[in-house]
């Protein structure tokens, strides 16, 4: 979601042999729009004690490394507004969608024309529920399903009481049944001067 996309991105370049499939929501794939948008610069900034960006063509920059999904055949699911402002898709995840269709690779977009970044998901949740189900047992997966909930404030549960209990991966905990191991941690970048909150490892 957003920048959480990213990260998720990024982990799965750096990681592509632990991932199984990808569902990203209007994700942040080129980090250079990030200086488009005055308030996620400043944050970034901020958190990351960084005043600069990789330079384009940077193999440090998930859009220049789509390639590495592609070759692990990584499966997608892309969620995209049509209408999105803050993370347009036509400058990020439309370059998931190109690489993937000339590479005949299997993703499945969703683009939802009059939506702008919020709200997030689609009414029908069938097609997310049928690739997840798809992903996970289509090859007779019998290990073990784990959750890497990687993300930002929506993954931390930005405006909860009780990020241990409240967040979307503690959440997430509670759904699946006592046959289906389930592991879920909230990874977020944060400032230096935060507390009480979940620190990416």
């Amino acid at each position: 979601l957003g920048r959480g996309g990213y990260y998720s991105l990024r982990f799965a370049q750096t990681y592509p042999k632990h991932i199984g499939a990808l569902l990203l929501d209007n994700p942040l794939v080129d980090i250079n729009e990030l200086r488009r948008n005055v308030d996620w610069w400043n944050d970034v900034t901020a958190k990351w004690s960084q005043d600069s960006l990789p330079p384009p063509g940077s193999a440090e920059n998930a859009a220049c490394n789509i390639s590495i999904l592609v070759d692990n055949k990584i499966p997608v699911l892309l969620l995209s507004g049509g209408a999105d402002t803050i993370v347009p898709y036509e400058r990020n995840g439309k370059i998931i969608k190109d690489t993937y269709r000339r590479w005949d690779m299997p993703l499945k977009s969703v683009v939802r024309s009059h939506s702008g970044h919020h709200p997030l998901g689609i009414g029908n949740p069938y097609p997310i529920a049928e690739f997840i189900y798809k992903c996970l047992y289509g090859q007779h997966n019998l290990r073990p399903i784990r959750v890497a909930c990687i993300g930002d404030s929506m993954t931390e549960g930005v405006g909860t009481d009780d990020f241990s209990t409240q967040s979307y991966p503690a959440q997430l905990q509670t759904l699946p049944g006592r046959d289906t191991p389930c592991h879920a941690q909230c990874n977020r970048l944060q400032s230096r001067h935060s507390n009480n909150r979940p620190r990416s490892q």
